[in-house]
């Protein structure tokens, strides 16, 4: 098997192609233009709880909210104009996301969307993050900022239907990504800005039902990718009370993803 660029391609433009009625129909790519687009799309799939590195609570607490994500379109507005497709800006991606709090530092971020259906297009997310907030049980008396380690795993599945050359095809991948970050933060009263330093692999298998290749080096119907980049990202969270605003930049795969987040937390 050899690498699936073009998975990550459908998957950030999932969003953009359902609400503007414009099908991505994408064939013939050639390597350079997959090696373009995997490069760009790698970002779209991995899920970001847009959470600070501090514990919420002293020993339990619980979070909800909607995170939404926009991944620079980088090189692949080139690949889009020489295959007739249209410009775009960002690559969005949205996440309902769900945090528990436990002792000892220790917590859980789920961030999921359920099987959603528009304009032909087939898409769902899962993902789960551990993470320990160290500094509550090994410096809690002797440092001015909270460290955690997060720890992550997601999947996504995606289809839609595309008509190449006048042959009817139905496109369909599973895509995976792992992350691993060490994260620092600061509280001043209702503002926490935090930094992340860490690590992404992101690896998935693109298949397609019709007797056509997507591309012009290969003809097989399955294409695998697997890809990984170093993160980095700086974020901040605001509480008053029970409600959160966070907003945080990441860079990874050699693009930004902008992601702001509205939540409640007990």
């Amino acid at each position: 098997m050899k690498k699936s660029p073009f998975l990550g391609f459908l998957v950030g433009l999932v969003s953009f192609s359902a609400f503007a009625g414009n099908t991505p129909n994408i064939s013939n790519l050639t390597q350079a233009e997959a090696d373009s687009i995997a490069k760009n799309f790698a970002n779209a799939i991995v899920f970001r709880s847009i959470e600070p590195p501090s514990s919420n609570g002293k020993i339990w607490g619980f979070g909800v909210g909607v995170g939404v994500d926009m991944t620079s379109a980088g090189g692949v507005n080139g690949v889009l104009r020489a295959h007739g497709g249209q410009d775009i800006s960002v690559l969005p991606a949205a996440d309902i996301i769900a945090t528990l709090q436990g002792p000892f530092g220790i917590s859980g971020e789920v961030g999921f969307l359920p099987k959603t259906s528009v304009n032909g297009f087939s898409f769902k997310r899962t993902a789960f993050n551990a993470k320990w907030t160290f500094t509550d049980v090994l410096l809690r008396e002797h440092t001015p900022f909270d460290a955690a380690i997060r720890v992550g795993f997601g999947k996504n599945e995606f289809s839609y239907a595309q008509t190449i050359n006048g042959v009817a095809d139905t496109i369909s991948f599973d895509s995976k990504a792992m992350r691993a970050e060490l994260g620092m933060s600061r509280k001043f009263v209702i503002f926490e800005p935090y930094i992340g330093l860490g690590f992404l692999k992101t690896s998935s298998t693109l298949a397609n039902t019709a007797s056509v290749s997507l591309y012009n080096f290969q003809q097989s119907d399955s294409y695998d990718y697997s890809k990984s980049s170093f993160l980095f990202n700086v974020g901040a969270e605001v509480r008053l009370i029970f409600i959160t605003v966070g907003a945080q930049v990441e860079w990874a795969f050699g693009e930004t993803t902008t992601s702001a987040k509205l939540g409640l937390k007990f």
